[in-house]
Parts: C-alpha cells; sequence; structure tokens
C-alpha cells in the first residue's frame, strides 16, 4: 500500500492523466478501451516503466 502511494504523490502518476495528452496525439490513440489502454502503455513507458501488460478486454466463454 505504501508503494501504490507514492507511485501516486510521485511526478509519474501525471503519466496516467490522459487529459494533459496532445489532442492530436490522443486522437490517434482514441478508437476505444484497447487504443486508450495503448495510449497509457506509451505514456509509461515514457515515464520508465519497465513492464505493462494490456488486454483486448475481450471476454472468452
Amino acid at each position: 500500500m505504501e508503494q501504490a502511494y507514492r507511485l501516486l504523490k510521485s511526478p509519474e502518476s501525471k503519466a496516467f492523466d490522459l487529459s494533459q495528452e496532445p489532442k492530436e496525439s490522443y486522437n490517434i490513440y482514441n478508437t476505444g478501451k484497447f487504443g486508450l489502454g495503448c495510449l497509457l502503455a506509451r505514456r509509461l513507458t515514457d515515464q520508465g516503466a519497465r513492464f505493462i501488460s494490456g488486454t483486448t478486454g475481450v471476454r472468452t466463454l
């Protein structure tokens, strides 16, 4: 819990704020949840994240 709190208070937490992305770039990624997830992953790697996992959001039955 302490690590999560430190992350939320760190300058790197701005990576989660997609409203800070330039409009042109945001519009390229804004194709749905997956596209915005890719944008978030890109922003996290820009901040130094070494491992990111993503999904397509498709459920299997």
